[in-house]
Parts: structure tokens; sequence; C-alpha cells
């Protein structure tokens, strides 16, 4: 390697040395989905366990957690990416900041980055989320379909090797006497949120997925952006509000529980229009034609249109027909039904349901609506049951939203924050979230996702940020999951460089044995204690090392009780050139590129230890691709920002 490429210092030298003799926790099996042609693999959901444990020899005889295979253990999911979203398929309004939905174009796209991210690249950044990358995804050729008359899709579902088939049959489709019935082949985004169990412990998946294009006279025509599906069922909208909301309207589903002995999935569900009448949201027309039509999304002017959401709960039925559901609790209070409130849509959502193991009732965690003078404000909820709830009989609003502290928008006088919004709940009732500061109020240099904790056992439930540690002050980064031996996955900011008038930071995917001072995680010693840890240290070493060093961890998206995580990583073929941390792929001459895989935890206690990886002290006149723009664009979708309502 030639000096001018890699210089190491005597002590990288040496701590580099002194890890071959250490082990890793975890081996990293990469899920080949090559049978979807894609630009990029991202994992999101890892099968759940039950009573095995991959760190104990003792417990984990029923599943071969050590297997080659990567379908042997416990399956995993995602979606690929072929460019940028513009706006995420996971989110009720764009960025989590919208709820007015005035971004329609480019230069809104780069207000947004000024404001609230406060890059000094905001140009580009705006140019890759407007016009994709290689011709490939972008914002532009979604809210332009109808005139270009085509569009490929951006988001491929998988699990394990397999692509999956969204529900994507609807009662009403555009134009219906003169088009297909069915949409364009290969039209739709499909996105995974969560592989889960029913009642009777057989498999589910549950995900959103737009309707795909069809083709009206040689206009592309949508009729929804997103609507959650489980397995091969379409979870619907309100139907008995405006007719728009019923054929047009939006739904998420995010996770799933038995209830009552009945399996019921939870998420968002659109139950009014948005304020349709409001000039500054129109794009390729009048919205006011809109919710007047037989036909809207035969209209150009409806391409877009959007809507006011409630957190809902679904009943899975036995058979494959669609289903409508009923609302989790009312915007604010719990009772209020504004859905429009200064040209802003109301919206909330339930992102995780999980069954208090004490009292054995369901509770949810996301975000609620809340009013403050003018401001429709977004902010994380836990939603407790309250005295109409059933559990063999359930009706709408028996939920009641609990605002979590110190991660509301407004604390005391100052509006701190853009948004909150809970991520998780587990058994124990621990959850965990994040909460954007505000474009105006960096902390750091960074207007970042603070990382929180709370307890919704509590009558009044309280946000703590994690700190110390990885957590540096300012620290921002994504709060993906908890199990219920309270271990959080996510990622997290690696460097506190000023990203405010500067560049964004770079992440790194990270567990945390979170204590939560119940005894609750048993598993606390596997990782020398109740400890944050970057997930690349605890791949490094022993004899997994050399196949492990062809991966650094970007995401970690999910993890079961077994300590299975799905994760999303970069991968230089061949490995990297050293164990460290930010080593160069090829002498930096050689492209990464983006896959899903699965971290499997090595059982044996003897085999494993912990070392971290170290960093290379290097004089860099680095040549050739290095990382390259498959690199780049998983940068800009986990830069996103996304926790904003």
């Amino acid at each position: 390697m030639s000096s001018n490429k890699f210089q190491y210092s005597a002590l990288a030298l040496l701590v580099f040395g002194a890890t071959q003799a250490n082990a890793a926790l975890y081996k990293v099996v990469e899920v080949d989905a090559s049978a979807v042609t894609a630009n990029e693999y991202h994992a999101s959901a890892i099968e759940p366990s039950s009573n095995v444990d991959c760190f104990d020899i003792a417990n984990s005889n029923s599943v071969d957690c050590a297997a080659d295979s990567p379908t042997n253990t416990f399956s995993l999911a995602g979606d690929t990416r072929n460019g940028t979203e513009g706006f995420s398929y996971r989110e009720e309004v764009p960025y989590m900041v919208d709820n007015h939905f005035y971004y329609l174009d480019r230069d809104d796209l780069e207000s947004y980055c000024h404001n609230e991210l406060g890059y000094n690249t905001c140009n580009s950044w705006a140019d890759r989320q407007w016009s994709g990358i290689n011709g490939a995804g972008g914002l532009s050729r979604e809210r332009n379909a109808w005139n270009i008359g085509s569009y490929a899709s951006n988001a491929i579902a998988f699990k394990d090797t397999t692509a999956l088939t969204p529900p994507l049959t609807s009662a009403y489709t555009p134009d219906s006497g003169n088009s297909a019935t069915t949409p364009v082949a290969s039209t739709a985004n499909t996105i995974v949120n969560k592989l889960a169990k029913d009642a009777a412990n057989a498999d589910m998946t549950l995900g959103n997925t737009s309707s795909g294009y069809y083709d009206v006279n040689g206009k592309y025509a949508r009729v929804f952006r997103n609507r959650g599906f489980v397995n091969d069922v379409q979870l619907l909208p309100l139907s008995t509000n405006e007719d728009i909301v019923k054929k047009m309207g939006h739904s998420m589903a995010w996770d799933s529980a038995v209830i009552g002995g009945k399996t019921y999935v939870v998420g968002s569900a659109s139950v009014s229009a948005f304020d349709y009448g409001d000039k500054e949201k129109d794009y390729l027309g009048d919205l006011n034609t809109c919710a007047s039509s037989t036909d809207p999304a035969a209209l150009a002017a409806c391409q877009n249109f959007e809507f006011a959401n409630k957190a809902y709960i679904w009943e899975v039925p036995s058979s494959g027909n669609s289903t409508e559901g009923i609302t989790v609790s009312g915007w604010a209070d719990g009772t209020n039904n504004t859905a429009n409130h200064h040209q802003a849509a109301s919206q909330a959502s339930a992102r995780a349901i999980a069954i208090d193991k004490t009292s054995s009732n369901p509770y949810m965690a996301g975000f609620n609506t809340w009013f403050d003078g003018d401001n429709v404000l977004m902010q994380a909820a836990v939603f407790k049951p309250n005295g109409t709830f059933d559990a063999s009989n359930l009706v709408a609003n028996a939920w009641t939203p609990s605002l979590i502290q110190n991660a509301q928008v407004e604390i005391g006088s100052e509006y701190i924050h853009s948004n909150s919004v809970a991520t998780d709940i587990n058994e124990n009732l621990i959850v965990i979230g994040t909460a954007k500061r505000r474009g105006d109020k960096p902390e750091s240099g960074a207007a970042a996702n603070r990382l929180f904790v709370a307890d919704a056992s509590q009558a009044t439930v309280s946000a703590s940020f994690l700190s110390g540690g990885i957590f540096f002050t300012g620290a921002g980064g994504e709060m993906n999951a908890i199990n219920n031996m309270n271990e959080i996955v996510g990622r997290v900011d690696i460097e506190n460089i000023r990203e405010k008038d500067g560049k964004q930071r770079r992440q790194r995917a990270f567990i945390y044995a979170y204590d939560d001072g119940k005894g609750t995680n048993t598993r606390a010693d596997v990782y020398g204690g109740h400890k944050a840890w970057l997930l690349d240290d605890l791949t490094n070493g022993g004899s997994f090392s050399s196949v492990n060093n062809a991966y650094r961890i970007y995401d970690a998206t999910d993890i079961n009780d077994a300590g299975v995580i799905s994760a999303t990583a970069l991968k230089c073929e061949g490995g990297y050139d050293t164990t460290a941390s930010d080593s160069y792929c090829g002498n930096g001459n050689t492209d990464e590129k983006v896959v899903a895989v699965k971290l499997i935890p090595i059982a044996d206690e003897n085999a494993r230890s912990i070392q971290s990886r170290p960093e290379n002290e290097t004089k860099i006149e680095r040549q050739g691709a290095g990382v390259g723009w498959l690199a780049l664009t998983l940068l800009a979708f986990i830069g996103l920002r996304r926790r904003i309502s």
C-alpha cells in the first residue's frame, strides 16, 4: 500500500495487531436478495423469536443460531432502493414537519434543508432528493408521473431471498371504463415495517405500498401513495366520511399484537381530506376539483392529494379480504376531532404496540397532534387503554394519548423541537423515540434527532435523553427497535463535526443494553454491563473476523428476543483493507455496496469477546472512487431527519 494513500501511526499498528487474537459477539450474514434487481438492499425487520437465546447454547437448541445460511435462523425482510425517495415512504407528512403539505418542488426541498438541517450542501442535497441519482428515484419522477407517462418502482420489498408481492387490488380504479383495471407492472413502491406472528403463530409481513400507476389514455394516474398491508390483506382508511378518503385515503401498518385471542395491526389511516381550498397546495391543478369528483384519481390535480390521519387499529381477517379498522384515539386530548386547523392537517400514528406483562393490557407508542394557538404540533405520545377498553370487544377511541414530557415541541415558553415520535415499546413498557431539534435550536453544531427512553408505566411519561459513551453531547440518530430484553438498536452520529453551515455527520449502527432499574435485562453481562456499543466494534476479531471485515454496519433496524439483529451495511467485496473502523476499500479505489445483513450472536461464551475496532491515523490523498454514489445515497436516506411529528 503506497504511503501517499495510507500511513499508520505506530499506535494504530499496535492496536490493529492486538485485535487479531480476540473474538466478536456477532457473526455477519448477508441476505442475498438478488432475485430482486436493485442498486441497494436495506434491511428493515427480523422474524420474532420465542424462548430462544442465541447468546446461550443451552437455550438455543431449537434454533441453529450459528447457521451459515441466511434463511436458516430467522427470516429477514427489507426493501430495495434504486435512488433517493424524496419524501420517505414511512412518514405521514413530508419529513415529519410539513403538515401543511406546502413542500411541492425542488426549491421547497432546499428550503427544508436550510431551515431544518442547516447543511452548507443543501443545493446538492435538494438536487439528489428531487432528481434522483443516475436516472433512478427522486421526487420529481413521482410528482410528475402524470405528464411523463411513465414511472419505475424505486422500492421493492423482499423477505429472505424472495420478492414480496403486495396486495394492489382496489375497489376503485381511475377512469375504469377506458383504462386497465390493474396498475402498470413495476410501478408500485413497497416497503416492509415488521415481521410478526398472528394468534395461531403463523407468519405475518406488515408494510406499506403505493397503488402503482394506471395508464389513463397515456397519462399515469395513481390512487394512493401509501396503504398498509398484512400479507395479502389491504388495510383500508375510514370509509364513512368524504368519498375521496374512501377512494384515495392512506394507511400505514407498523406493528401487531394478539388481544383477546384475535390478531390486530396498528398504524395510521386517513379520516379526512386536507385543506384543499388552500391554493398554496396546488401542484398540477386546482385541488378543489378533487373532493367533488366521482373519479378523482383520473384528474391531474389529485395525484398528490393528502389527508388528515389518526392512529388506527385493524383486526386481521381470516380471509384475504381488505379490512377497515377503528381509531385508537382522537387528536389533542383524545377527543378533539379538528381535522384541519389554520391550513394544517392533524396527524397521528401508532408506531408500535406491546402487551404489558404486568396488566396484560395493550399499550401503544407513536405520536399525536396537540394544538397550541395557530400551531398544530406533532409530538411523541403513548396511547394508554382507558375506561372504554375491552379486550373482547374493541371500540373506537379506547386509548388515551399521553404526551411524552421533555420531548414535546414547546418546552417552557420556547420551541426547542420541530417534532418528536415514539418509535417502539416493549412488554416492560419501555418506550424509545426521537425528538428533532429545530433548525434554529442546534446543539453542538447540529439540529439533530435527539434519542430518548421513557417509561409508559408512569402516570407522567417523561423522556430521558441518552448521554455518555457513544452518545456525546449533540449526537443525533434513530431509535429503531427495543426487544423485551431491553436491548435497543438504531444508529448514531460517530463524529461531532458541525452540521450547521457544515456537512452531514457520518453515522453507524449501535446496540444499547438499557437498564430500566427493574432487573429486566438479564443479558447485560454479554456487553460488559448496561452499555452502548457501535455494532462495528462487536463484529471484530475471532474466527469470523475475515468474513465480518467485509461489512461496516450503518443502521440496525430491528432485534428479536433471541438477540438476532436486522441491519443495513456497506460491503467491501473481499474485505476492507484493515479491520479499522475507517479503513479504505480497495486502497480507496473500490466502491462499496449497500446490503441487508443479519447479525447472529455467537453462542459459545468462550469464543466471543469485545474488542473495539481501531481507527487509522492516516494521511489521506484519496484516489479513485472511494465511497461510491451508492453509499452516498444511503447517507442521503439516513440523513432525512425524519422524526418530526
